[in-house]
């Protein structure tokens, strides 16, 4: 009898020892236990940013898998503002008032070609410059901004369509925040306008890549890696109305107020 006890101890001993190692090997992999039971959930793979129903998926576009997330609104002051103001409706028309005319019309000078947007960035006035000569929300485009420019190099970081209409495009060569620079399709102008059909172009070109037309999505879309922008071109536009470092999603955001603004024509 004395026998047969001093067995079953020894069974029920291995089995808490047997527990005891299990648990202490998911704490050292980081998991709660139990977790080592549950399979990993892969990413959605999408074709279209239209099938996007989760905050990240995989898109499956020209052959190359793209990371897309969507960034949350308490990152972004900006877009915590818009959100709240912003009605469920979206158009193609641009509804802003500030430097309504500046914001959607094109510059009238030959276009300069610049190799990168730190290139770029280097041959514009300080923002500490423009922010002294007087720039008000009536200003029409002014000599500093009379400059078309193309970027030879280019990369898509992040996209979103904001209250005004306006797709704010995050550009740039590298995440720094120097080598970045807020590009925007404006929102369409009067049919009279002569910059309508490169702007209508322009959102055309957007909503024909991405299969959508980012309407009801409040925070910005980021793309890993950056997509290759293989045509750029638009006019110079300074911003007063957002400090440098205030556009864009965290760790994407320009530390300059210069814009392209409009985008004149956009290719990928």
């Amino acid at each position: 009898m004395k026998r047969g006890y001093t067995e079953a101890l020894k069974v029920i001993c291995l089995i808490i020892f047997i527990s005891f190692m299990g648990c202490k090997k998911q704490e050292i992999a980081g998991l709660p236990t139990g977790d080592l039971q549950k399979p990993i959930k892969p990413y959605t793979t999408i074709s279209s940013l239209s099938d996007m129903v989760t905050d990240t998926a995989i898109w499956i576009k020209d052959g190359q898998s793209i990371m897309v997330t969507r960034s949350s609104d308490e990152e972004m002051e900006e877009e915590v503002e818009a959100s709240e103001n912003r009605s469920a409706a979206c158009s193609d028309i641009y509804s802003g008032v500030a430097r309504a005319n500046a914001k959607t019309t094109l510059a009238t000078p030959a276009v300069v070609r610049y190799s990168t947007i730190p290139a770029l960035r280097a041959s514009l006035q300080t923002d500490t410059y423009m922010r002294s000569i007087g720039l008000n929300s009536n200003s029409l485009r002014v000599s500093q901004e009379q400059r078309n420019v193309t970027i030879t190099t280019s990369y898509l970081y992040a996209i979103k369509m904001e209250d005004d209409e306006d797709y704010h495009l995050i550009i740039g060569n590298n995440t720094d925040s120097s080598g970045l620079l807020n590009c925007e399709a404006s929102g369409l102008p009067p049919v009279t306008y002569s910059s309508y059909a490169a702007i209508a172009g322009v959102r055309n070109a957007i909503k024909s890549y991405f299969g959508t037309d980012f309407c009801g999505n409040w925070s910005y879309t980021k793309f890993t890696p950056a997509i290759k922008i293989s045509i750029l071109k638009g006019s110079l536009f300074y911003d007063i109305d957002h400090l440098p470092g205030t556009v864009g999603p965290t760790g994407l955001r320009p530390n300059t107020s210069w814009e392209m603004h409009p985008i004149g024509k956009l290719r990928f």
